[in-house]
């Protein structure tokens, strides 16, 4: 099933922003990150296949290059971004109070990914 096969309520971006991002599970967040899918695994399944192979949501900075390029879907530029992922994670920010923030504090991390010349 794809994410657009979803009901509205479903989705991980308009969950988030009606339910906020504790509304959400650690694969819907990386879903949203990630932006995309394959023609096999929506965004949501790339997630949880991210997250199989940390063993945990925790450990997903541990995972080698090698480990997530064994990962079908996982392409150069989601390879580059994993170490801002990481920060998103790590940090959790404590002033979030709605799925908006969240948002808003996304497309700041998606800006510096294009003003960053790693990610081209």
């Amino acid at each position: 099933m794809t994410i657009q096969d979803m009901t509205l309520e479903e989705r991980p971006r308009e969950k988030m922003i009606l339910n906020g991002p504790d509304s959400l599970s650690d694969a819907e967040l990386l879903a949203i990150i990630i932006r995309s899918g394959t023609q096999k695994l929506n965004a949501i399944q790339l997630g949880q296949a991210i997250i199989k192979k940390a063993d945990n949501i925790r450990y997903l900075q541990d995972l080698t290059i090698e480990e997530l390029k064994s990962i079908n879907g996982i392409g150069e530029t989601a390879l580059k971004a994993m170490p801002k992922i990481m920060q998103l994670f790590i940090r959790k920010p404590k002033e979030v109070s709605s799925g908006m923030d969240f948002e808003r504090r996304l497309y700041v991390l998606r800006r510096s990914f294009e003003n960053d010349p790693d990610m081209r």
